[in-house]
């Protein structure tokens, strides 16, 4: 009886140990394939930041690769399907359900456009297409990230727009417009009003040469002073007149005007500058100045002439006043 006892013990706790190892052996598993999911989680959120983030890469091409990428994300990737609608076109993983329905997220630009982002897990009878936690907290994180990127893609859009404009004034402005870097002093970008003036290339200007390389040898210091003034950030305007010399051997007058621009720190990063040739302009104004010194002498000359004729003319008259006044005194009789 005791023996029986003894096994029926034996029996209960192997019975216990049996059941302890088959929960410890569930919770290994549990864990196991939650550290799956999460690396799956991860690793769609990870491919869809890189397609999000490719500046190669417009916004239909981001939109239509993001809904491929989400499925296999998610817990059962065959039953998933996702849809993305935004600015009145939708992107859908193919074989997308015509059935309305699913988690939809809505996301928002920071110019405050707005989009939606659905995801639907097909039922089939076998599997629990009910999203989780966690596969709701992974969709707003692709939605929140496509907002951000279509952000990007609309501020990107709008200085390419800018810039493309700026472009278009440049090219057609008849003065020289260039910019010089802050660090290496060095022509950066220009118009082609520029390479016509001075007669240099694009390539032997760009990146090799300074504005300093150009200027006239009698004027290279007065310039090195304001330039000085200029990049050490005591002035952010530069207005100076100097010669320039063209690559032909040439002088040319021009009327400099520079502005500097700032980054984010304050700091000078290049400087954008109107470089207009004032060799008529010069020319007129000395000429006009020849002009106004010639008249001015001729009036000088008039002024003595007149003063040299009354003096002249004055001897002679007193005379024959002293005459008249001696006749008014004694008058002629018969």
């Amino acid at each position: 009886m005791e023996e029986e006892d003894e096994i029926g013990q034996l029996a209960g706790h192997f019975d216990a140990l049996l059941d302890a190892l088959d929960a410890k052996e569930k919770a290994r598993a549990h864990t196991e394939w939650v550290l799956r999911k999460r690396m799956q989680e991860l690793a769609c959120l990870y491919e869809i930041s890189r397609v999000t983030e490719d500046p190669a890469l417009g916004l239909g091409e981001i939109l239509e690769r993001v809904v491929g990428l989400i499925p296999p994300g998610w817990r059962w990737p065959r039953q998933t399907f996702a849809c993305i609608e935004f600015g009145g076109v939708r992107y859908a993983t193919p074989g997308h359900p015509a059935a309305t329905g699913g988690h939809r997220v809505t996301f928002r630009t920071p110019g405050g456009d707005q989009g939606t982002l659905t995801v639907l897990c097909q039922p089939d009878g076998e599997h629990d297409t009910a999203l989780l936690p966690e596969e709701r907290t992974l969709q707003e994180s692709i939605a929140q990230r496509l907002g951000d990127a279509i952000g990007r893609l609309q501020t990107r859009s709008a200085l390419r727009e800018r810039e493309d404009i700026f472009s278009a004034i440049a090219a057609q402005a008849p003065e020289s417009i260039c910019l010089i870097d802050a660090e290496s002093g060095r022509f950066i970008e220009f118009n082609d009003m520029t390479c016509a003036s001075l007669g240099y290339t694009r390539e032997e200007l760009v990146g090799c040469m300074q504005p300093s390389d150009i200027t006239h040898s009698d004027d290279r210091e007065g310039e090195r002073v304001q330039q000085q003034a200029f990049w050490s950030g005591v002035s952010d305007v530069l207005d100076i007149e100097k010669r320039i010399v063209r690559k032909s051997g040439d002088t040319v007058w021009v009327h400099v005007f520079a502005h500097a621009v700032r980054n984010e720190q304050g700091q000078i990063k290049f400087s954008s500058a109107v470089v207009e040739d004032i060799t008529q302009r010069r020319a007129l104004m000395h000429a006009l100045e020849d002009a106004r010194e010639r008249a001015e002498a001729a009036n000088r000359a008039k002024t003595l002439f007149l003063g040299n004729m009354s003096h002249e003319m004055r001897t002679p008259l007193h005379h024959i006043a002293g005459v008249a006044s001696l006749f008014r005194k004694d008058p002629l009789t018969d």
